[in-house]
C-alpha cells in the first residue's frame, strides 16, 4: 500500500500523509501505553481526589464524578447527605480537590449475556477502579497547570450557566448538543427526543464528549 503511494503521488504529497499517519500513530500508542500503565499501577487507597467539573452528575440524593489521584482517573459515587450539599454540587463549576474516606473496588463487568459491560466501557476512558465515598472531610477549591482540567472546568461552567438562563427542553438541547454533555435531564426526555427523530444527534456528541474525557 506504502508503495502505491509513492507511485501515484508526488513525493511531497505522499511524504505529508506519512508524517499525519506517523503522529496519528504515535498518538494511538501513547493512549495504549498510557492505559496498560494505569491498569498494572493500581492503588489500594486514596484520600484526596481532584474532582473533574463537567463530569458531575446529580440525580436524586446520588453524586457521581470522575476524580483524579495519584496519576489514576477514578469513577467516584457519593450519597448527598443534605439539600444543601446536593445544591452545592449542581452549582459547582470550579476545580476542588476532596478530602474523603472511601472504599474502591473493580468496576461491575456484564452481568448477563449481551449485557452492558460497564467495566469494558470505563476502560475505553483509563478507568480501572471505582471509588464510593463514605464521608466528605473537606473540600477545597485548587488550581492547576493542567490543560484538561481547566478545559473541564470550563465546560463545566458553560454548562452551568446555560442551565441557570433557559428553560427545559431548551438547555438540554444546547448542553447537548453544543458542549456534549447529557446529564439525567436529558434521560428523562429521552422518548422525546426519539420522538423528534433527533436522538442520533445525542448519540453522536456523546460519543464525542466520551472521546474528549478518554484523551485526558
Amino acid at each position: 500500500m506504502l508503495v502505491c503511494l509513492f507511485f501515484q503521488f508526488p513525493w511531497k504529497s505522499a511524504r505529508k500523509v506519512l508524517a499525519i499517519c506517523g503522529v496519528f500513530g504515535f498518538w494511538f500508542l501513547f493512549q495504549t501505553w498510557q492505559q496498560t500503565q494505569a491498569s498494572q499501577n493500581l492503588v489500594d487507597s486514596v484520600e484526596r481526589v481532584r474532582i473533574l467539573p463537567d463530569t458531575i452528575k446529580v440525580n436524586g440524593d446520588s453524586l457521581s464524578f470522575r476524580g483524579k489521584a495519584e496519576g489514576l482517573t477514578f469513577q467516584v459515587y457519593y450519597k448527598l447527605q443534605s439539600e444543601e450539599e446536593k445544591e452545592h454540587f449542581q452549582a459547582l463549576t470550579d476545580l476542588h480537590e476532596i478530602e474523603l474516606e472511601g472504599k474502591l473496588s473493580e468496576p461491575e463487568g456484564q452481568r448477563n449475556f449481551g449485557g452492558f459491560d460497564y467495566q469494558a466501557y470505563l476502560k475505553t476512558q483509563g478507568i480501572y477502579q471505582t471509588l464510593t465515598i463514605k464521608s466528605i472531610q473537606s473540600l477545597k477549591k485548587v488550581s492547576s497547570w493542567d490543560i484538561g482540567e481547566n478545559l473541564s472546568a470550563l465546560r463545566r461552567r458553560a454548562v452551568v450557566w446555560i442551565k441557570t438562563h433557559f428553560p427545559d427542553p431548551m438547555r438540554n438541547y444546547m448542553t447537548g448538543l453544543l458542549l456534549g454533555h447529557l446529564d439525567t435531564d436529558f434521560e428523562e426526555m429521552n422518548e422525546l427526543y426519539s420522538s423528534l427523530g433527533i436522538i442520533h444527534l445525542f448519540a453522536f456528541v456523546g460519543y464525542a464528549g466520551g472521546l474528549f474525557h478518554g484523551c485526558l
